[in-house]
């Protein structure tokens, strides 16, 4: 029988530090948790808390909001932390917070909003998170095991009829219509 993994079998790294440097995050299968810095704010700001959803984790300021796992961990934590909300759930669940709610802002540090809504959270999340991994062969059922123990607030997958859940596809949405508006705006020619 394996043994399930817990929060000390995880080893911590800055964003920033991921950031800079690729290579402190191996490329190896495993699961992997993004801890926010003032995440409980985040989550106040989002109304996880009015739906009686009980605390994530947290260690120091830090809460543990998301969980995933991946053949490859660097590639997709790059997709995470840097880019392009169409190919990152987690980074399109995080605009559509900020953007709907100011849930980002509510933990102290501004979001730009006077750049492209990417890069300001590219700058927020290198600032405002921390990566845990583990790495182990068997990633699917460990993210599984864990999901099913610890609160992961924003992860969505198995999770679509909670409340909470449910708030942040709709918050999605509304994001994903807005975008779809802009991109159908008449040409107008002179």
């Amino acid at each position: 029988m394996q043994q399930l993994l817990e929060y000390r079998d995880f080893k911590r790294v800055a964003a920033s530090s991921f950031v800079s440097d690729h290579e402190v995050i191996a490329e190896d299968s495993g699961v992997y948790l993004l801890l926010i810095r003032g995440g409980d704010a985040l989550l106040k700001a989002a109304g996880y808390y009015r739906l009686e959803h009980g605390a994530p984790w947290a260690d120091d300021g830090w809460s543990h909001l998301y969980t995933g796992s991946s053949a490859l961990m660097q590639t997709r934590l790059k997709r995470h932390l840097l880019g392009d909300a169409r190919v990152s759930t987690f980074r399109k669940t995080m605009l559509a917070l900020e953007e709907q709610c100011g849930a980002l802002t509510a933990t102290g540090v501004p979001f730009d909003s006077s750049v492209h809504p990417e890069l300001a959270l590219d700058a927020w999340l290198e600032e405002q998170c921390q990566i845990a991994t583990c790495e182990v062969g068997y990633f699917f059922d460990e993210e599984a095991h864990f999901l099913a123990r610890c609160p992961s607030p924003l992860n969505i997958t198995g999770r679509r009829a909670d409340p909470f859940a449910r708030r942040l596809m709709a918050l999605r949405s509304v994001r994903d219509g807005r975008r779809v508006a802009a991109h159908c705006q008449p040409f107008l020619f002179m």
